[in-house]
């Protein structure tokens, strides 16, 4: 059963989204409910694998060719994770039907969305290199193609060719690592890279850690390579929910936690983890307070919570990183798009023009209230308890 539960979870956003290209756009109403059925469905199955998770790979098959050996292991952090894509996925989907109705090229926007989402699922439960490198590159042209997608939007586009081209820089990182570690070990397997990580050369581990930094980094926004994601907020919002929010800037921190068995041991890796992490707190943090543009600020907080994750890896709290990671994909998206839902009433982003809104909106206004004290970490909200396990495992550290 699990095995094609993770078929399931990956394959039928993939599914939906083939159905919604051949449908095209004539029938607008049968797009929004193919996209709709296939992304619920597909947390509905990732949602079953839960429970299931182990530790050994459920499906494994050799090609014989460059891809070596296909490995898919739903593992509980990669459960976890693809629970994460395909749930909060079928929500932006569902809020989508909304506020893209009588918008123009709905076929581009849900194939995109689904295919999106079916190569996040897949990232975080492949269990070769080599596949995670493919997924990855996936879900970059689907996040560059859907932040461009009002291409007579000048801002849209140059905001997806940054993000395109500064997540690159990170993808390169992660192929060397696939690359090397087929060259060295024979294989690209993450279990087998993990066990055997030891045997490396030194000069050739710490390469492999800092690349494999340099991509996470990248991938989830962060110091130096941070300035991709306010940018990317030209895009759709429930995209921004879908992708930058909730998801793909997630990957970044599932690589750096994935691997940190192999890295923790080079000399330098975790202390510059924990500076890349305190760093994009710190900045983005102070940055969000200069801005007027409602979905920007959500775009900075987004990445000072990344960096609180991202250090929780250097200190050695997996645990702490993984749960925050979870509580913030709630509150996130529940804010991006809470904040959709206002820039659609009112016509803007500039919180200058806003005002008053609570007695207009009070259900937006309770939502954003709920939001806003988990994104602060107060009790008794989700965010207090995941702040809290990374602040602990600061003082573990000492």
């Amino acid at each position: 059963m699990t095995p094609f539960l993770i078929l399931l979870t990956i394959g039928l956003p993939w599914l939906g989204a083939l159905l919604v290209w051949l449908v095209g756009e004539k029938r607008p109403s049968l797009l929004h409910a193919l996209a709709v059925i296939f992304a619920v469905a597909a947390g509905v199955a990732a949602l079953v694998l839960l429970p299931l998770a182990e530790a050994t790979a459920v499906i494994q098959f050799n090609t014989q060719g460059i891809l070596g050996e296909i490995t898919f292991v739903p593992d509980g952090l990669g459960t976890l994770l693809a629970a994460v894509a395909t749930v909060i996925g079928s929500l932006a989907v569902v809020f989508s039907v909304s506020y893209m109705k009588g918008h123009g090229q709905l076929r581009r926007y849900y194939v995109l969305v689904l295919l999106f989402i079916g190569a996040m699922a897949g990232l975080v439960l492949t269990g070769s290199l080599l596949l995670l490198f493919i997924f990855w590159e996936i879900t970059a042209l689907c996040s560059y193609a859907l932040i461009a997608f009002d291409n007579d939007n000048p801002a849209a586009v140059r905001g997806g060719i940054k993000a395109l081209i500064m997540t690159q820089l990170g993808g390169v990182g992660l192929l060397l690592l696939a690359l090397v570690a087929q060259a060295q070990l024979g294989s690209y397997q993450i279990d087998l890279f993990l066990t055997q990580a030891g045997t490396l050369p030194t000069t050739v581990l710490t390469l492999l850690a800092f690349s494999t930094l340099a991509a996470a980094a990248a991938k989830s926004a962060q110091v130096p390579f941070y300035t991709w994601l306010p940018d990317a907020m030209e895009a759709p919002t429930p995209v921004s929910a879908l992708i930058h929010a909730a998801t793909m800037v997630n990957a970044g921190v599932y690589l750096l936690a994935r691997l940190y068995p192999a890295f923790a041991g080079v000399a330098g890796w975790q202390t510059a983890v924990i500076v890349v992490g305190l760093l994009s707190v710190l900045l983005t943090g102070i940055m969000a307070l200069t801005t007027y543009d409602l979905k920007r600020v959500l775009a900075y907080s987004t990445i000072s919570q990344l960096g609180y994750m991202v250090t929780a890896v250097g200190l050695g709290g997996i645990f702490a990183s993984q749960f925050h990671l979870l509580s913030h994909a709630l509150f996130k998206a529940m804010l991006f798009l809470a904040a959709g839902a206002i820039i659609h009433t009112l016509g803007t982003r500039d919180m200058r023009l806003m005002g008053g809104l609570g007695a207009k909106m009070p259900l937006l206004r309770n939502v954003f209230v709920v939001g806003a004290l988990a994104l602060a970490g107060l009790p008794p909200v989700n965010g207090f308890w995941s702040k809290e396990l990374i602040l602990e495992a600061g003082l573990k550290s000492e």
